[in-house]
């Protein structure tokens, strides 16, 4: 019978799980020069998502008298701004086009490429069909002779 795993284990596991997911992801991020502008803007979200819950964290548990909720709706917003601005920015849209364009003109020179590779495979076909008539010919002219 299979031992249990104990709460301490499968935490562990899933800390080291973690550690070997984050860079894999941030590698494949950061393959082209899109991808750190796309990191940079993770990082400052997570900064800024931080900050929030210090400050939630901080007043619930250390501050005792209360706090007008406008300061968590300023920094909810504030977030939010955070998050479209940093996904619309101008530098973001650029990096999109520019990855399209490229993309584009990939699936043009393959296409291109599928083309000729196409054109040459009918190409080897009908020589390869001559042949077969030419040496059929041969065959039929000089039969060969059986013992």
């Amino acid at each position: 019978m299979a031992r249990r795993k104990t709460f301490s284990e499968c935490f562990f596991e899933a800390i080291i799980e973690v550690i070997t997911y984050l860079p894999k992801q941030i590698r494949e991020i950061c393959e082209k020069p899109a991808g750190y502008l796309k990191l940079a803007q993770l990082l400052i979200i997570l900064f800024a998502l931080g900050g929030f819950i210090l400050l939630l964290l901080y007043t619930l548990f250390f501050n005792n008298e209360f706090i007008n909720p406008d300061i968590f709706m300023t920094v909810i917003v504030g977030l939010i701004g955070t998050i479209v601005g940093m996904f619309f920015s101008e530098s973001a849209m650029h990096q999109i086009e520019q990855e399209k364009k490229e993309l584009e003109q990939n699936v043009k020179t393959k296409e291109i490429d599928m083309k000729s590779t196409l054109r040459l495979l009918d190409e080897l076909d009908r020589k390869q069909h001559k042949f077969e008539d030419i040496i059929s010919q041969h065959l039929k002219k000089y039969p060969s002779k059986k013992k």
